[in-house]
């Protein structure tokens, strides 16, 4: 995937198949737009352009410290395996902001991404004030001559899927159903950085990871996982610990990994958590001796 940052990078697209949106945590929603995009780039022998936003437009429209579901890289590393051909990441800012629906179309889109097919949402909005709607883009699109493919929403028990509905479920402490709705375990990714030592000292040594501040965590407890180490590119089982460390006086929150079976040092690598489900809650333990037969119990779970 060729990945391309607007308006820094100098490109020029042509003949292409693009969707446009934040694709926040690529949940199931996305998946459906994703095998449209796909679809129609191997009718057409066309390459295909994913065009998404950095910040999140709304912290940049309305202020908002937007938590993220999932962060550039990791939004990245969730779509490699759909093997979208271009990657092309908008700078948001007030001055994109301003452009009207039509440039963004015209300007944008046509001229300088190629799109002769565009893949959208039911519901997509663009251009300044959100005033593009799909029957605008049906409409231009007779005008400038390309296609406009719309998909439909994908439900849950009864339930739109949606990032912003994911980003409660998680926040609420509804884990499973968070995951449920992504169709994929929750990922974290990021550099593992130096901590305090007290997974060494009880004998579990951990990676303690360095997270994006707008990365939207699940709620402090104890969760599985499958840990993969950049550099290496293997998979390891881990024991996952969100939270501040209560038992020891900590108060920041903080990401922990257990990865079972392996002794190396790893600072400064970069690390990504699948975390799949949530074993236990966040406890303050009464000494070591209960926190670490707690951890031989979790641990047990994962072998």
């Amino acid at each position: 995937m060729k990945r391309f940052f607007y308006p820094d990078d100098a490109f020029l697209l042509e003949g292409t198949v693009v969707t446009v949106g934040n694709f926040d945590g690529v949940h199931l929603g996305h998946r459906r737009i994703l095998e449209r995009v796909l679809s129609e780039k191997k009718r057409l022998g066309q390459e295909s352009v994913l065009v998404t936003f950095s910040p999140h437009p709304r912290s940049v429209l309305t202020g908002e410290k937007v938590k993220l579901l999932s962060t550039l890289e990791e939004k990245q590393l969730l779509l490699e395996p759909w093997c979208i051909d271009n990657l092309v990441v908008v700078r948001f800012d007030r001055r994109f902001a301003s452009h009207s629906y039509r440039w963004f179309l015209e300007r944008f889109l046509i001229n300088k991404l190629g799109a002769t097919t565009l893949v959208v949402g039911y519901d997509h909005s663009f251009g300044r004030d959100g005033k593009g709607k799909v029957e605008q883009m049906v409409h231009l699109g007779r005008l400038f001559g390309y296609r406009v493919d719309i998909v439909k929403p994908v439900e849950r028990n009864g339930e739109e899927i949606r990032s912003g509905r994911i980003r409660k479920m998680l926040l609420s402490g509804r884990f499973a159903e968070a995951v449920s709705m992504l169709g994929h375990p929750y990922l974290v990714h990021g550099k593992v950085i130096p901590g305090k030592g007290i997974g060494k000292k009880l004998g579990y040594p951990t990676a303690n990871l360095g997270v994006a501040e707008n990365k939207l965590l699940p709620t402090p407890g104890v969760y599985t996982a499958n840990a993969t180490i950049k550099r290496m590119k293997r998979r390891y089982p881990a024991l996952v610990y969100v939270g501040s460390s209560p038992t020891f006086g900590g108060e920041n929150i903080q990401v922990e990994t257990y990865l079972l079976n392996f002794t190396e040092e790893i600072y400064g690598e970069y690390l990504s958590l699948e975390i799949g489900e949530r074993i236990g809650d966040e406890v303050r333990f009464r000494d070591e001796t209960e926190l670490k037969r707690k951890i031989e119990e979790y641990t047990r779970k994962i072998k």
